[in-house]
């Protein structure tokens, strides 16, 4: 068997002649050697070449626990180019999501991606993947054209009706393939195929995470030299991070707030900004039960809402003892100004005094489906807070875009209506303790 198979070479000679064709457009060439440039750049490139290096020896200790031949080669530079590369710029997302590297790992081992091994070990001759591989390529990217656009749901319907026949197609030619010769299949290289990119996925976390920490220390030193003017004070601040947070990332992405905005002036100062940021991280982890007519927990406040898509940041100090946590903003809509939803939690240090959601409206064709949406969020922050779901007047409230109040269980609602432009507005649902 070749080290490339038909797949591989079609899909080679078909980028290689687009990347030609490419070149031939001006515009396009300038963008080329525009990206080339830019990742040619020291920041760039260093931290790319020492992942390089990073794999390169895991290799070599997969190679001394014999679970390394060499034909592994194309595979492993494939899993550098779609796995380390791609997961080496969006580490942004490790101090967001605490489980993202965890994620790098457990994707590798879904049944899917065995699935699409199995799929991709069979391939027709190479006049059959050349064309093949640009007719898959065009309806995929034809649907993900055509799935944003409504007046082109039949051409949609159409295209997922040609990806089925074509999956169907190359699943039963790979179960007879399967059938005919599965010696060819099960074998020891195959083993290794399946085995060694997984491992190398798990290897490489190492090296992720330390980056990921770097990014962040590199961030926050950069603030504080900027924050503060006193060079000894600077490398006291450094140095009083580094002990207190050592490898906690998520630590440190809350740090560039307080330095951001506190008085830094003395020893004391950088000492107390480390000092509330703990406290406050171990309220967090531990939240303490608020007396439902002081409000609500701020942190289970602000999370109230993440399965229907809308994430909040951390809750944190504004000004004058006011806390906030503020959502995403989630389009509800598909215009070219699409209506969305805001969330936001405010209160104190210890409780959730206001709890405001929001639909902004732009894109009054699509105002009935915004509004069920809306609607439905709106009924689950009630539930949390007012322990009921929305009564008929609120919802006549919130349908009719009209202001009205009322108490219950000792919180005010209140839904507020405001014209933006003569074709925009905003409708608020806001949820106040009274106690």
């Amino acid at each position: 068997m070749s080290i490339f198979n038909n797949r591989e070479i079609a899909t080679f000679i078909w980028g290689l002649l687009f990347f030609f064709y490419a070149l031939t457009k001006p515009e396009i060439r300038n963008s080329v050697f525009k990206v080339i440039s830019a990742f040619l750049k020291l920041k760039i490139l260093l931290p790319v070449v020492l992942m390089l290096v990073y794999v390169c020896t895991c290799i070599y200790i997969l190679n001394i626990l014999s679970l390394w031949e060499n034909h592994q080669i194309k595979n492993a530079i494939y899993w550098f180019i779609s796995v380390a590369f791609v997961s080496l710029f969006q580490l942004n997302k490790v101090s967001d999501n605490p489980y993202y590297l965890k994620q790098i790992v457990t994707d590798n081992f879904k049944i899917i991606v065995l699935i699409q091994f199995v799929i991709t070990f069979y391939t027709f001759n190479l006049i059959g993947e050349l064309f093949f591989v640009p007719l898959i390529t065009f309806l995929v990217i034809s649907q993900v054209i055509t799935q944003s656009d409504k007046e082109l749901q039949i051409v949609e319907k159409l295209i997922n009706w040609l990806l089925t026949i074509f999956s169907v197609i190359i699943i039963v030619y790979t179960i007879e393939k399967l059938l005919k010769s599965f010696g060819e299949f099960a074998n020891k290289k195959t083993l290794y195929d399946i085995v060694v990119p997984s491992l190398l996925s798990i290897m490489i976390l190492p090296y992720l995470f330390l980056f990921a920490l770097y990014s962040e220390y590199e961030q926050i030193f950069v603030r504080i030299r900027m924050k503060i003017k006193d060079i000894k004070l600077v490398k006291y601040a450094k140095f009083k991070i580094l002990i207190s947070f050592g490898f906690n990332i998520r630590a440190l992405k809350r740090l560039s707030w307080p330095f951001f905005t506190e008085n830094i002036n003395k020893k004391n100062d950088i000492d107390l900004v480390i000092k509330e940021l703990k406290k406050r991280l171990e309220i967090e982890k531990k939240p303490p039960e608020i007396d439902p007519s002081e409000g609500w927990c701020p942190f289970k406040s602000k999370n109230v809402l993440l399965d229907e898509g809308l994430k909040t940041g951390y809750y944190y100090l504004a000004s004058n003892n006011e806390w906030y946590a503020n959502s995403n903003m989630l389009d509800v809509s598909e215009g070219i100004i699409p209506n969305n939803i805001f969330y936001s939690v405010c209160g104190n240090a210890f409780a959730a005094k206001k709890l405001e959601l929001m639909l902004t409206v732009f894109d009054l064709e699509n105002l009935k489906g915004s509004l069920i949406r809306f609607l439905k969020i709106a009924n689950k922050l009630c539930q949390f807070a007012i322990g009921c779901e929305l009564n008929e007047k609120m919802i006549d409230a919130l349908k009719s875009e009209y202001d009205y109040q009322q108490i219950i269980n000792g919180k005010q609602i209140e839904i507020k209506e405001r014209m933006l432009t003569e074709n925009a507005f905003e409708i608020k649902l806001e949820i106040q303790s009274i106690g």
